[in-house]
């Protein structure tokens, strides 16, 4: 008996944690590049549209979630509607800082109206 009242405190606080832990959004089409990157750099939410003028926008919801200040780059890689990538100037590494403990957004539109999917690349600024 006194096994069992000294066991249940303890199960109790498991099970409590074990509520506490956060799930990871995951989005196929989000690609950190360098391995360090997932644990620190926390996808929220992406989103996609497709705007008045007929192209697809997409928005990339992320924070930065450790103690330091992070220097990234990220590429987007724009798809037609059979999954081949359509080259274009703009699919390039793109610089943007971010802050320590603080959310950011990557805002894009696709080239033309051939744009209907998009993978983004994620890394430590070269």
């Amino acid at each position: 008996m006194k096994r069992i009242s000294t066991l249940a405190p303890l199960a109790i606080v498991l099970l409590f944690l074990a509520g506490c832990v956060t799930q990871r959004y995951m989005d196929p089409r989000v690609q950190f590049i360098d391995t360090t990157l997932p644990r620190d750099i926390i996808v929220t939410s992406v989103n996609t549209r497709i705007n008045d003028g007929g192209l697809l926008e997409m928005q990339l919801s992320a924070r930065n979630d450790s103690y330091y200040d992070k220097n990234l780059e990220y590429r987007i890689e724009w798809l037609d509607n059979n999954g081949f990538e359509i080259k274009t100037i703009t699919t390039k590494w793109n610089r943007v800082f971010v802050n320590r403990h603080s959310d950011f957004r990557v805002i894009q539109v696709g080239p033309s109206e051939a744009a209907a999917d998009f993978r983004i690349q994620i890394r430590y600024a070269r």
